[in-house]
């Protein structure tokens, strides 16, 4: 039988693995649990789906957070470069007085 994890301490299986039964069996450790409450499923659905946002949340914020990231970098390099051109200018004009 596949075993499905749930994360309710109402469910734990007594067995080390921490897994549990399939919901369709309605069977655990040997008593019936009423998985058609409705208003449980309910709340379970919706909790799962805020910690995909907030998952997916956090995702996109740290995406965002290393493409600011890059970009100072390139800015950085660029300034840098134009630094270091516009000192050889200098050395050159220098140089050929």
């Amino acid at each position: 039988m596949h075993n499905h994890v749930l994360h309710d301490s109402r469910y734990r299986c007594t067995d080390k693995r921490k897994t549990f039964r399939s919901r369709s069996s309605k069977i655990h450790s040997g008593r019936r649990i009423n998985y058609t409450d409705e208003d449980d499923m309910k709340t379970r659905r919706n909790k799962n789906k805020k910690k995909r946002k907030k998952k997916k949340k956090k995702k996109k914020k740290k995406k965002k957070k290393k493409k600011k990231k890059k970009k100072k970098k390139k800015k950085k390099k660029k300034k840098k470069k134009k630094k270091e051109e516009e000192e050889e200018e200098e050395k050159k004009k220098k140089t050929s007085k």
